[in-house]
């Protein structure tokens, strides 16, 4: 199995453990770094090879919608972004979508969605949780 790099930006450093805990408990997956702001993402990026951020849509400094523009858009057009957000907000899943999201999962459901998501988007496939 080919592992997948996987990167976790959020504001909340409880959020960060509790998902840094639930994927190592996965194989090939390895959690090659974590960020609690775009802005640290962006300076994650240049230091590390990742396959996969997942990134929140609301947090201080940089948002997940301004990083994952700057990144997709712009520096590493490969790396694949899975947004993820408290509240099933349309208007801002849409702005992620058009930064280069290719999925999304809110916070209530990420442990029900979050493997099959980071499989779908590995391989090239969009993946929406529960909108």
């Amino acid at each position: 199995m080919i592992p997948i790099r996987i990167a976790i930006v959020d504001d909340s450093a409880e959020f960060r453990k509790a998902t840094r805990f639930f994927l190592e408990q996965i194989p090939d997956f390895i959690i090659v770094g974590e960020a609690q702001n775009g802005k640290e993402f962006v300076e994650l990026t240049k230091n590390s090879s990742i396959d996969i951020a997942l990134m929140d849509i609301k947090m201080p400094e940089m948002d997940g919608i301004s990083a994952t523009y700057q990144i997709a858009k712009t520096h590493y057009p490969y790396l694949k972004i899975i947004a993820l957000s408290m509240h099933n907000d349309m208007e801002n899943l849409r702005a992620m979508i058009e930064a280069g999201a290719m999925g999304y999962i809110q916070k209530e459901d990420v442990f029900t969605h979050l493997e099959k998501a980071i499989r779908s988007v590995a391989s090239n496939k969009h993946y929406y949780g529960k909108l």
